[in-house]
């Protein structure tokens, strides 16, 4: 089992990086991976040429620029074969609220950088329950549903999708002891220097540097 190291997460389209985030695993099995985008990281998010942050579909140009990562800290418990990942986050002002994510995303493929996937634009979300049954609701629907009917995400995704999300409910109830322990453990916030200590990068982002 690998402990507390930092890495890369990649979001990736048509083999372009729509977004590369800075992490820290903070465990790994051979089921799952758990991760930690910690508030204040500097990561590499799409821009337009005007320099808008672009969402998903939004255009077929697009380049990347330095944001960073605001007001909350996001955990991950990601099963490795499954097409969603269980989150938790926790906002580092005000109130200290939690909230619970089932995000549903193309299943993980390791890298020399990191990990890849994609964010399909649907989510679960819950406030915080530590015992009592948790109440769902979807987010984000109809802005899949318009990237289904755009045919930017295929059939194939939107089949597994739609597997995923008839056992997700109950699925997250196994792992979310262990996700409320891992949210608690500390990670600092991290930036772009890592780049430079990383030997193999998309041939996108290593023309940034």
């Amino acid at each position: 089992m690998k402990c507390k190291h930092e890495s890369f997460l990649r979001h990736e389209v048509c083999k372009r990086t729509w977004c590369l985030i800075p992490i820290t695993i903070l465990k790994e099995d051979e089921q799952f991976i758990i991760l930690r985008i910690s508030c204040g990281t500097e990561w590499l998010a799409p821009i337009d040429n005007s320099g808008r942050h672009v969402r998903l579909g939004e255009t077929k140009c697009w380049r990347l620029a330095p944001r960073v990562w605001l007001n909350k800290d996001l955990t991950y418990l990601i099963p490795k074969d499954k097409w969603l990942a269980y989150g938790i986050t926790r906002r580092i002002e005000g109130k200290n609220e939690l909230e619970f994510y089932i995000n549903f995303q193309r299943p993980l493929k390791k890298q020399s950088w990191g990990i890849d996937t994609l964010d399909l634009e649907l989510d679960l979300v819950a406030d915080v329950s530590k015992e009592s049954a948790v109440n769902w609701r979807w987010k984000d629907v109809t802005r899949y549903v318009e990237l289904c009917n755009t045919t930017f995400f295929s059939n194939r995704d939107r089949i597994n999708v739609n597997r995923a999300s008839i056992l997700a409910k109950a699925e997250f109830e196994q792992v979310r002891n262990e996700l409320l322990n891992y949210a608690e453990i500390s990670a600092q916030s991290l930036d772009l220097s890592l780049l430079s200590n990383t030997t193999v990068l998309p041939d996108d982002v290593r023309k940034l540097l």
